[in-house]
């Protein structure tokens, strides 16, 4: 919908693979952090990818083995030769920053996915095609799945997840007080085990003692 450009940065993109065709530590740490499309580029996306598959066969990712790589999937040319990549590894003097820049990376992808799941989530609403339960229903959905962007793992939307509920009827349950959660039928029951999981300070906590507060006047 929107002309404007997402939010990217190619220098960041660059100095994160420069670290990792240098710097096996720096490959690893930023395979463990990012997927492909994290990077905005198509060309980075495909840097990416060939380095991973050189560290999941156990090579170290270099600007030769990555070449051999690309070149082997026939994409070697398309990023640029193995002139772009010695480019990348030139442009980056050090590996050390690599997780700082992994993580801003990461972020400019989270930004994008949201922005996406708001024009999805506009194009749906200005359309005016569908009844609002089931519209409100695919926001959320839209809206669940880009704040899971870069987490990785297998998320379950709250429908899938109601889904994979026991069809029982536990003898009790708790609301969390959160629709999302509550709807079709609440989350908290006896003898279910609820891990609550994320990345530092997302509010984890929170979340945990406001339910426990429910359960307290339960």
């Amino acid at each position: 919908m929107s002309e404007r450009i997402p939010p990217n940065d190619p220098a960041l993109e660059m100095a994160v693979l420069g670290a990792m065709l240098q710097d096996d530590g720096a490959a690893a740490t930023a395979a463990a952090n990012l997927q492909d499309d994290d990077f905005f580029k198509s060309v980075h996306q495909l840097v990416f990818r060939a380095a991973l598959r050189c560290l999941n066969r156990g090579i170290r990712p270099d600007v030769h083995t990555v070449g051999e790589e690309l070149h082997r999937q026939g994409k070697l040319q398309e990023v640029g030769g193995a002139e772009y990549l010695a480019r990348l590894v030139d442009l980056t003097p050090t590996a050390a920053n690599v997780a700082f820049h992994t993580r801003l990376v990461r972020e400019k992808a989270e930004r994008r996915a949201v922005i996406l799941a708001a024009e999805r989530i506009a194009a749906l609403g200005y359309a005016d095609k569908e009844p609002i339960e089931e519209y409100r229903a695919k926001a959320e959905a839209f809206l669940f799945g880009a704040m899971q962007a870069g987490q990785g793992g297998d998320i379950l939307t709250p429908a899938q997840l109601a889904a994979a509920l026991d069809k029982e009827n536990p003898p009790f349950t708790l609301e969390a007080g959160f629709d999302i959660l509550d709807r079709p039928l609440p989350i908290i029951a006896e003898s279910r085990l609820i891990v609550i999981a994320g990345r530092p300070g997302i509010g984890k906590t929170a979340l945990a003692c406001g339910f426990l507060s429910r359960l307290a006047l339960a």
